[in-house]
């Protein structure tokens, strides 16, 4: 091979010549190698012998791939004897390539690089042409494949007329499902991916990208506070909008007519203790804790006569209404059902009269919200009882935040752990990813258990007077 230019140094090698050019840069590439004239064997085969001044070794042959540009200045012309430059030519402007592999045998990264300058191509087809990126390899193999391969041409018709290939043998996840499965399981990004290689064969999960895409529309923006030891909501109006979205969304999947105009009504802060159901045997309505077991198992009916034992004779009347009238109050505020204003309101009344006319009897600032004040926020709530606004569900999650915090979130800082943890939790409780999880348990096989039906005492014939509909 030999390297004709006016660059100062001739480098004669090729292996060696590729070794300068590769290390510099593009703007030296250009400065230094781009009048380079470069001449391999080939171009010398009708030449009978070759003029020791050219300096060119007959005996190897050059393994570099040259293309040739424009020419600019100088030529190079063969004679029977040599090779002169002649001064009207213009020098060729040639670009040297390294032999790559073949594409089976280099490594990923390396197929993705080779094909980034295609995917641009195809990327700004798709978006010139108004179609999916999809459809353009749908299309060309349908026309490569339309007279030697019936079925890939079917499949490209398929992929270019549908944008995709359905399976029907398999059940395809949506994001809002796919959201659902992974914080009812609680799982990671690595388990999600795990998950679906795992069954890749019997359901079809999207593309963690569309998953994390989706899950950041559901997500009101945070910011933080309390000197960067906190994190809240920058903007409540957004929070709003998205649940009441949702809950919309929601109520359409279901056929049920929105109305035009809607009552936001917030939280008025209530405690619940979980006694709607007393029922002392029963492990259905636990919680986190075993104050609300214990609750109901205190105030049941079964074993009223036992407290009343541990006081003296004639107090034990009076314990006794102050318990039944205390577990009705109990029972009628903690439940999600219309309440009888008016009667619940002289059951409180009779409670106060009690505590009024016994000096030995001391409670709490909580006992005195729930019977004095309880009435009012009945009222507030439309004449409806206050399960629904019970802190009992946010009490319940402390499993769940300690469990996100250790293995669910970033511990790279204060402020992005807890933004973890509060994404999860506000994906978690989303109404239709709600609706998702509560419509899957319900396909499933439940086990009938035998129901012990126990006769109405006399605290529940009570708490029905007090309930609007029995």
């Amino acid at each position: 091979m030999i390297l004709l230019s006016t660059f100062p140094r001739t480098v004669t090698n090729s292996a060696k010549f590729y070794d300068v050019w590769i290390k510099c840069s593009k703007v030296n590439k250009q400065q230094q190698f781009d009048d380079i004239i470069v001449f391999t064997k080939n171009d010398f085969r009708s030449s009978l012998h070759f003029d020791n001044k050219s300096s060119v070794n007959a005996n190897n042959e050059s393994s570099t791939f040259i293309t040739t540009k424009k020419l600019s200045s100088s030529t190079a012309t063969t004679t029977g004897s040599s090779t002169i430059l002649t001064p009207t030519s213009t020098p060729t402007h040639v670009i040297i390539k390294k032999r790559q592999g073949a594409f089976d045998d280099i490594s990923f990264r390396e197929k993705r690089r080779r094909l980034s300058d295609l995917n641009s191509e195809l990327d700004n087809f798709a978006i010139t042409n108004n179609i999916t990126v999809n459809q353009v390899p749908g299309y060309f193999l349908y026309q490569r494949n339309y007279n030697n391969n019936k079925y890939l041409a079917k499949l490209g018709q398929e992929l270019y007329e549908g944008k995709d290939i359905d399976r029907p043998d398999l059940s395809k996840l949506d994001t809002d499902q796919t959201l659902a499965l992974k914080s009812h399981l609680n799982l990671s990004r690595v388990d999600m991916n795990f998950f679906k290689c795992f069954s890749s064969d019997f359901i079809i999960i999207p593309n963690e990208n569309l998953i994390q895409d989706h899950s950041n529309t559901l997500i009101p923006t945070i910011t933080s506070c309390r000197e960067e030891e906190g994190i809240m909501v920058s903007k409540r109006q957004q929070a709003l909008q998205l649940t009441i979205q949702r809950i919309i969304d929601v109520l359409q999947l279901e056929m049920i007519q929105v109305p035009n105009e809607l009552c936001y009504r917030e939280k008025t802060g209530h405690d619940g203790a979980g006694l709607d159901q007393c029922n002392s045997g029963s492990r259905i309505a636990g919680g986190t804790s075993t104050t609300g077991a214990q609750g109901r198992k205190f105030f049941s009916y079964e074993i009223r006569h036992l407290l009343l034992t541990c006081v003296p004779l004639q107090h034990q009347e009076t314990l006794k209404q102050l318990i039944q009238r205390y577990s009705i109050v109990l029972r009628a505020v903690s439940s999600t059902r219309s309440i009888n204003v008016s009667k619940f309101k002289e059951l409180t009344l009779g409670f106060q009269i009690i505590i009024a006319n016994q000096k030995w009897i001391d409670y709490s600032m909580t006992v005195h919200n729930l019977i004095f004040h309880s009435t009012e926020l009945i009222e507030r709530n439309n004449g409806v009882a206050l399960g629904e606004l019970s802190d009992e569900a946010l009490e319940s999650c402390n499993k769940d935040v300690r469990n996100y915090r250790e293995f669910l979130s970033r511990k790279c800082g204060h402020i992005m752990n807890l933004t973890d943890v509060f994404n999860r939790l506000f994906i978690r409780s989303d109404p239709l990813i709600r609706k998702v999880i509560k419509d899957s348990f319900s396909k499933r096989q439940t086990r009938v258990s035998e129901i012990l039906i126990k006769p109405e005492n006399e605290d529940d014939k009570l708490l029905n007077d007090v309930f609007l509909c029995k």
